[in-house]
């Protein structure tokens, strides 16, 4: 045999040799055909499959001024959405599904008159999976004069929804450009995240229908209203020839649970599109530090809208983790692109029982463990306003067995709300208020304490300014914090004052103007470990969603961020791992007591354990104790407003 004969053999076997070694070498796992594919194309485009059929595109090439995807296609593979208006040639800037804002900083990125462009940066991460593919990549918005103003992380999803429908999901989060301080997202009902329907579906033009959260039908009565998620659906045309025919689809847009200002408010139109419109009531100030992220879902669905699959779509979508973008360990990638480990979407509810109900109207409670004994304290009276309110003291050895301690009157005052703490000497404190309903200043905040444990009570202590309500003291460092609202018949003319004491008797005014809208009351202060403290507060006007502050020593200044939900009766707890917990009263569908999860760098709350309650309820005191959250509160879905303690698993 000769030499030449005997190499090749050789040579072939090392070459199909290389590849396996090489794939066992740097640990990837064996190939499978991925269900969910992202594909980069020419031309700048990037296609995005489940089962190898393409089902949007996204484009971010330089002859338009802005990316876009086009398109969305449906179940039946034609595009759900359009590009351009079907009878208005100056709105060419609707392109499909895009982003954009009317004013940024003084300039308009919505319209195409304006030089003003969003482009790609780069990409991040384009990623195949069997559940979703997952496109991750960067977007610089510049100026008229090529000035870089603003950035947007992007992620876009594409996930599977049952045997024949898919969903888009996209996460955006806005900040300034690099060496700017913030970004203006100035008020205006055009932006962030647009939709331009396919025009068989639009109202206008097709046989389309507008659909909200609520049910409620047409442009006219959508408009600018608060909803969870907006649906368009009507005729689609399909087939070729003779095969030629329409079937009916939709797109369900769903505002995320976890969003600042949820449920959004939308901007709607019977010709054909749809936006949450996240800056219509007033803007939005993005920093570094404090950037905007949104989420948000299109699902392309079968079908008439089915209010059912929505509300198992929307669930689904609220309890699935957000995208972060990081610096990937892998050598063969630069970047990451994958799903938050977040803590458990419910807590377990281990018993929820009545432990008194002996008064008309029972309501307002706190929740103390102090020397080896529960205190409960919670106002009693003949209605939920009445002159014979009185604050009822009931304690307990083991949480189950519950007797009266005492009962703290007042000659002319309706007493209301007590909070319960301990004093740095040791001593037992009960903060409230006490009304006068009929009154100019019908509002008066007083003390009480006691040093035989609850057993008799002090003359009450007048604190604050009359007709303001100092809500809930906290003691931090030997000394008491409290905020304080004003309780003029007006919300909108309501202010609020911070307040400091050394001895929860008088209180020194640290701050006499809270930087706040008017019409906040009921807060609740969390003081973490490294002193930095966060407020919450319930909000009464405007579009009623919660306000979360944040201070630092010597909490002489407050940054406030609106919240992603409308609350009342807050309190807030830190778990050992630093999770927070607020027990809130939540206002959309029914009125309830929940348990949520606070997340104080988003300023969101996410609902994770409804608690037994209905009607009027809410108020919780909360304590961690022997692995359990124990929380107070009072509901009327049994009849009458009674008091209830629940133990919480964590």
């Amino acid at each position: 045999m000769s030499m030449r004969a005997t190499l090749i053999p050789l040579a072939v076997s090392l070459f199909l040799l290389v590849p396996s070694l090489s794939h066992a070498w740097d640990g990837e796992t064996a190939f499978s055909i991925p269900r969910c594919e992202v594909i980069p194309m020419a031309n700048k485009e990037v296609s995005m499959r489940i089962d190898g059929l393409e089902k949007l595109r996204w484009h971010f090439g330089e002859n338009y001024p802005r990316p876009y995807v086009f398109p969305f296609n449906g179940p039946s593979g034609e595009s759900l959405t359009r590009m351009g208006h079907p009878g208005a040639p100056d709105h060419d800037h609707h392109q499909s599904i895009w982003f954009a804002h009317h004013i940024v900083d003084g300039i308009s990125f919505w319209s195409n008159s304006s030089k003003a462009t969003i482009r790609q940066k780069q990409w991040y991460r384009y990623e195949d999976g069997a559940d979703e593919a997952v496109m991750a990549a960067l977007l610089g918005w510049y100026d008229e004069d090529g000035n870089e103003i603003a950035e947007q992380d992007l992620v876009l999803a594409l996930r599977p929804v049952g045997d024949e429908d898919h969903a888009l999901e996209v996460q955006l989060t806005m900040r300034p450009a690099e060496g700017r301080e913030s970004v203006n997202f100035e008020k205006t009902n055009f932006g962030l995240f647009a939709v331009r329907v396919a025009k068989s579906l639009s109202n206008r033009f097709g046989d389309g229908n507008l659909t909200n959260s609520d049910g409620v039908v047409g442009e006219k009565d959508i408009f600018g209203k608060a909803s969870k998620w907006m649906d368009y659906s009507g005729s689609v045309i399909t087939g070729e020839g003779e095969d030629r025919n329409s079937v009916t689809e939709g797109i369900t847009y769903f505002d995320h649970p976890g969003n600042p200002r949820y449920p959004s408010k939308w901007h709607v139109r019977s010709d054909g599109w749809m936006g949450a419109a996240f800056c219509l009531d007033e803007g939005f100030v993005a920093t570094a530090e404090k950037p905007l992220t949104l989420r948000y879902l299109l699902h392309a669905h079968s079908g008439a809208y089915d209010a059912v699959k929505a509300e198992k779509v929307a669930d689904d979508f609220g309890k699935r983790a957000p995208f972060a973008i990081t610096k990937a360990k892998k050598s063969a990638h630069q970047y990451e692109a994958s799903r938050e480990a977040v803590g458990p979407a419910a807590l377990e509810l281990i018993e929820s029982k009545r432990i008194w109900d002996k008064a008309p109207h029972n309501a307002f409670t706190d929740l103390l463990f102090h020397k080896g004994k529960w205190y409960c304290v919670f106002r009693e009276g003949s209605a939920h306003v009445s002159p014979d309110g009185s604050i009822r003291v009931i304690t307990s050895t083991d949480g189950e067995n519950w007797e009266s301690l005492a009962l703290i009157t007042h000659d002319i005052e309706d007493l209301r709300d007590a909070k319960i703490t301990v004093t740095p000497d040791g001593n037992l404190m009960i903060n409230g208020a006490g009304m006068q309903a009929e009154e100019e200043i019908r509002y008066h905040s007083f003390s009480w304490f006691s040093n035989d444990d609850g057993k008799t009570w002090s003359k009450e202590h007048p604190i604050g300014d009359p007709g303001f309500w100092l809500w809930r003291a906290q003691w931090h460092k030997g000394k008491s914090y409290t905020m304080g609202y004003e309780t003029n018949r007006d919300r909108e003319q309501r202010t609020t004052r911070f307040y400091r004491s050394d001895d929860g008797k008088t209180y020194e005014t640290l701050i006499p103007k809270v930087n706040l809208p008017n019409g906040v009351g009921e807060d609740t202060i969390l003081f973490l470990e490294d002193d930095s403290a966060l407020c919450l507060f319930r909000h009464e006007t405007g579009d009623k969603m919660a306000y979360l502050g944040k201070s630092k020593p010597p909490y002489d200044q407050w940054d406030w961020t609106s919240m992603n939900k409308r609350i009342g009766g807050p309190n807030m707890i830190q778990l050992p791992d630093g999770r927070i917990i607020a027990a809130v009263r939540l206002y959309d569908k029914k009125a309830r007591t929940s348990l949520c999860w606070l997340d104080p760098k988003t300023a969101t709350l996410t609902e994770c354990l409804k608690l037994p309650s209905g009607g009027d309820t809410s108020y919780a005191g909360l304590v961690l104790k022997d692995g359990l959250l124990w929380v107070s509160y009072y509901s009327s879905h049994e009849e009458k407003t009674c008091i209830y303690l629940a133990k919480v698993k964590l």
